[in-house]
């Protein structure tokens, strides 16, 4: 606990920036002083600059100067999500959210990763949480690995499986433990998407569910994610913005005071013969 506590006031760290090594949509790329440019798959954010995704759009950022480092951290944004890079280095990395929310991917082999929002810090080594900046808090739920909460009012360390939020000039809340999630049920793994109908055992306790399809296992490509009320999902149509081998999807369940669970397994899916690839 307190190599943790001593590592969110680290000495000045290398500015090597970022690199962009996914994204489904539109992203501008803003560096200070200059004017947002819009950005593809394989684009730099340099040190001080700010990635920004369409509200329809996906982006992940490996928090090295290369896409090549396997190492490196992960950082996944959603739709309408603002993301200031302000320093990488090989253990450890800064970032900030100003709008939107972020996942920091699991990672066995990544340093420190620090998420700071207007209501304080999230940090964490092992990757595999998320954080959301609400209306009025800051949501952080920690999915698959322990992180740490430094808020205007004190620390939380939040173990893997919890939740938690911070507001100005607060302690970070108390835990509360995120849903675990049930079986996916159609389509099933491997099959071939002829038709875009998703179901999935209902959740106890659940006020709702988010969806994701990605484009590859690790859920770093995504490239459509929606909340829905039920266990289930028929949209008219899908449309990827980009061509692709095939998908994964995976469902997680919101609770009532709006903390998005543990997520299912990712399971794959084919394309029908026809579909560009």
């Amino acid at each position: 606990m307190i190599l943790l506590l001593l590592a969110l006031q680290p000495p000045a760290l290398a500015q090597d920036g970022a690199v962009i090594v996914s994204l489904s949509g539109q992203a501008w790329v803003q560096v200070p002083g200059g004017a947002p440019t819009a950005v593809d798959r394989c684009a730099t954010v340099p040190a001080g600059a700010t990635i920004c995704t369409a509200p329809d759009a996906f982006a992940a950022v490996r928090l090295a100067p290369s896409p090549d480092d396997a190492g490196a951290d992960d950082v996944v944004l959603l739709g309408g999500t603002c993301l200031d890079v302000l320093a990488t280095a090989i253990d450890r990395a800064r970032v900030n959210v100003s709008r939107g929310g972020v996942t920091i991917s699991p990672s066995r082999d990544g340093g420190l990763v620090e998420v700071a929002t207007r209501d304080g810090v999230t940090a964490g080594r092992e990757g595999g949480f998320r954080v959301t900046l609400e209306e009025v808090a800051t949501r952080t739920e920690a999915v698959t690995g322990r992180v740490q909460l430094q808020g205007d009012g004190g620390v939380l360390d939040l173990p893997a499986g919890k939740g938690s939020r911070m507001r100005p000039g607060r302690a970070p809340d108390a835990p509360t433990d995120l849903l675990l999630p049930q079986a996916l049920l159609h389509p099933p793994a491997d099959a071939s998407l002829r038709r875009p109908d998703f179901a999935w055992t209902a959740v106890p306790g659940s006020t709702g569910y988010h969806l994701q399809l990605a484009a590859d296992p690790a859920f770093l490509d995504i490239v459509e994610a929606v909340d829905v009320g039920p266990p289930q999902w028929q949209p008219d149509f899908l449309f990827s913005p980009t061509e692709i081998a095939g998908l994964w999807w995976r469902v997680a369940a919101y609770d009532r005071l709006g903390f998005l669970g543990v997520p299912t397994a990712g399971w794959p899916l084919s394309l029908p013969a026809g579909v560009p690839r």
